[in-house]
């Protein structure tokens, strides 16, 4: 298997990310849904889309640029 940097950055931040919560998965979705709310921006979940037109579900463009 060969190494990709990005990837092992990745895992080395999410692993940092997880000790920070003492790997408590509750105190993790909590501060991320906190940093959501802090962050001024507009998140949609599964749910929200079933409230839009069926061409704009399908539509995989980014909110923000």
């Amino acid at each position: 298997m060969l190494s990709d940097p990005i990837i092992e950055e990745l895992h080395a931040i999410r692993e940092a990310h997880a000790a920070e919560y003492n790997y408590d998965l509750k105190a993790i979705v909590e501060a991320l849904q906190r940093e959501e709310r802090l962050s001024g921006r507009k998140f949609l979940s599964i749910g929200d889309l079933q409230h839009l037109p069926e061409e704009q579900q399908t539509n995989t463009q980014p909110l923000q640029p």
